[in-house]
């Protein structure tokens, strides 16, 4: 779908003339963003994820553990890809993933702006992350019910699994069945291909990694986990027990998924808010007024990452309670809407 000036296109039923998001958010988003972004300390912020990846790439090349590596928490085909990376690679992965991020973009200049401005976008690219590409293959699994529009996100997980993403891998199986399938194979596929080429080994070091957990007081995680361990669990349960009240809505709870990934993990990054941001064109459609509302709560997650998530539930429930459900409508949309 487009987005031409106050022209939204819907899905297949009526055009209407509604005000989108990025009118509202877009001088806020480029100026707070790059201030911001500006403040942080290149020396320690940036490229900090990519350099683990290749340096657990480094280890792994060697013959040695690249769980030794610390703060390397992805599956073992990211040490291949680690790997595979030069040194000054970090200019290259900026470049892609910002143009990844525009090509999501509705065609508007205020939605090109918040585009390359959101907090979330900055973050990920900031730190040399893989979150932007996971939300591109996310995209591509909303567009079409199949089995083939599955498997890049299937693949993407199981080799860098996210937390975040497992309210939209619900969204996906009760309104994408096919595609859910999709997710499965793709993931499973690399992952039995990396356990016999690689060893299972590495899945059992990986796996205790895992389960041993991180400290969540570290200067990047942005959740209520950094001030309260528990409460930032709690958090995480009432976040997807509100997605899955949701759910049936293919827009509202779509975007429910989507905050409700800002809250997953025992960590939260501001990276997480690039999820909803990819997702707002398909909720405005139905729910125009409320999606400004809620993009004016993600900027809020350079100052708070779990009160921006918060308010935005709040709004999307609210939202969500004075819509009448219309069956019909509902599946109808659900097979078309597919993202910007």
């Amino acid at each position: 779908m487009t987005l031409k000036g106050t022209r939204f296109s819907s899905f297949g039923t009526k055009t209407v003339r509604r005000t989108p998001p990025w009118r509202i958010v877009g001088l806020v988003s480029v100026l707070g963003g790059l201030a911001v972004f500006v403040s942080w300390h290149p020396s320690t912020w940036v490229s900090l994820d990519l350099t683990r990846v290749a340096a657990a790439g480094a280890e792994w090349h060697a013959g040695r553990d690249p769980y030794a590596v610390g703060g390397f928490l992805y599956a073992p085909p990211m040490a291949v890809v680690g790997a595979l990376l030069s040194p000054n690679v970090w200019v290259a992965w900026a470049a892609a993933e910002l143009a990844m991020a525009i090509a999501l973009a509705p065609r508007s200049v205020p939605a090109l702006l918040v585009a390359v401005t959101w907090p979330g976008v900055l973050s990920d690219v900031a730190l040399g992350n893989v979150t932007v590409v996971l939300v591109v293959a996310a995209m591509l699994a909303m567009r079409h019910d199949r089995l083939a529009a599955g498997v890049p996100l299937g693949v993407a997980l199981a080799a860098a699994p996210k937390p975040m993403f497992l309210m939209l891998l619900l969204w996906l199986l009760v309104h994408r069945r096919r595609t859910f399938w999709g997710v499965v194979a793709g993931g499973a596929s690399l992952t039995l291909a990396a356990a016999l080429l690689l060893g299972p080994s590495l899945y059992v070091q990986f796996l205790e990694v895992i389960l041993r957990g991180v400290d969540p007081r570290f200067v990047g995680n942005s959740g209520l986990s950094y001030l309260w361990p528990l409460g930032g669990a709690l958090a995480w349960l009432a976040s997807a027990l509100a997605a899955i009240l949701l759910i049936r809505r293919p827009e509202a709870g779509l975007m429910a998924a989507a905050v409700a990934g800002t809250f997953a993990g025992t960590y939260a990054g501001i990276y997480s808010t690039t999820l909803p941001l990819a997702v707002l064109p398909l909720y405005h459609h139905r729910f125009a007024k409320a999606s400004r509302y809620v993009a004016l709560c993600g900027l809020l997650s350079w100052w708070s990452l779990w009160v921006a998530g918060a308010l935005a539930l709040a709004v999307i429930a609210w939202s969500a309670i004075r819509d009448p459900l219309d069956p019909q409508n509902d599946a109808a949309l659900g097979q078309t809407a597919g993202g910007p």
